[in-house]
């Protein structure tokens, strides 16, 4: 596909913030590059299955379709990645799951507590990578508005998982609750990086825009499919079926099936 040509250069931009030259640290960084995909579990460089890099991808197109050089969006795009990892690995812990694209995951292989730590590297590791906007010559009030809003869709993402962790202790739950936490957990980050792709094009008019197609698009075409728990015998036939999938889903599947129990 054509936006496959965005994929090396991201690699790239991403592999230049997820470094450290101290070896007292060579652990911390080693676990965070195992969970992108890049290293084994002895932190031998390899290259094994990666995300879809959806969100990073659509902060480049955004910023391309609003008339703005898309290489000088790639630090934020390189950040809106770092940042859905960062929610990956707390997730993992939170949902007990050992398993991620066919690999144990973080806290699976070094415990808990090394796990959330890793998550906060990462999470600030976005914080730094944003910032390197600076360096492409993004204005400063462009980095400062783009900032602002990375924030808020990761504390978006952190409401959004609140809800989901409490929809477990729920007897049933409302499709209204249950997209009102996809729009937190999921949708917020993909409409962030559209609106950031519009802002590093210095085309602020088309920022809400898009960040609303973003939204509507992330939550019909990732979690809806996704709410099917997979013991369910009258699950559809896209479902996945991974070990990413959470026990409460089945409430939710339940209900848009007309089924609630």
């Amino acid at each position: 596909m054509f936006f496959t040509r965005y994929l090396s250069p991201l690699e790239a931009e991403m592999r230049a913030v997820v470094q450290t030259a101290d070896p007292r640290h060579a652990g911390l960084f080693g676990m965070l590059r195992y969970h992108l995909g890049w290293t084994d579990a002895e932190f031998n460089s390899c290259q094994t299955r990666t995300g879809k890099r959806v969100r990073p991808v659509l902060c480049l197109l955004a910023c391309e379709a609003c008339g703005g050089e898309w290489e000088q969006a790639l630090p934020a795009a390189a950040a809106i990645e770092l940042l859905h990892n960062f929610s990956l690995i707390h997730d993992d812990i939170e949902d007990r799951d050992k398993t991620r694209r066919g690999r144990l995951t973080v806290w699976a292989l070094w415990g808990e507590a090394q796990a959330i730590n890793a998550g906060d590297a990462l999470s600030i590791l976005a914080q730094l990578a944003l910032l390197r906007l600076s360096e492409r010559n993004v204005p400063a009030t462009t980095v400062v508005a783009a900032l602002h809003l990375f924030n808020h869709a990761c504390l978006a993402i952190t409401n959004g998982q609140y809800l989901d962790i409490g929809f477990e202790h729920c007897a049933s739950v409302s499709i209204a609750d249950y997209l009102a936490m996809i729009e937190r957990k999921t949708a917020a980050l993909a409409a962030c990086a559209c609106e950031i792709g519009a802002l590093i094009a210095a085309a602020p008019e088309m920022a809400e825009l898009l960040g609303k197609l973003a939204d509507k698009l992330e939550e019909g075409i990732k979690e809806i499919p996704n709410a099917c728990p997979p013991p369910l015998s009258q699950a559809p036939p896209w479902c996945p079926r991974t070990d990413d999938m959470h026990g409460n889903c089945r409430k939710c599947w339940q209900e848009w099936l007309g089924r609630e129990s």
